[in-house]
């Protein structure tokens, strides 16, 4: 019983270390995908 309790508590921290890292690569991708576009925007201007 303690072991499945254990292996429980691995997959939660487990899953929680999979949401942080989507979430800072979410926001990677928004920063760069916000620096192209503004990149786009000041080429057409000049």
């Amino acid at each position: 019983m303690p072991a499945v309790g254990a292996a429980e508590e691995i997959d939660v921290n487990h899953g929680i270390i999979d949401v942080v890292a989507f979430q800072e690569a979410l926001l990677i991708e928004a920063i760069f995908g916000i620096v192209l576009l503004t990149r786009i925007l000041v080429g057409f201007r000049f």
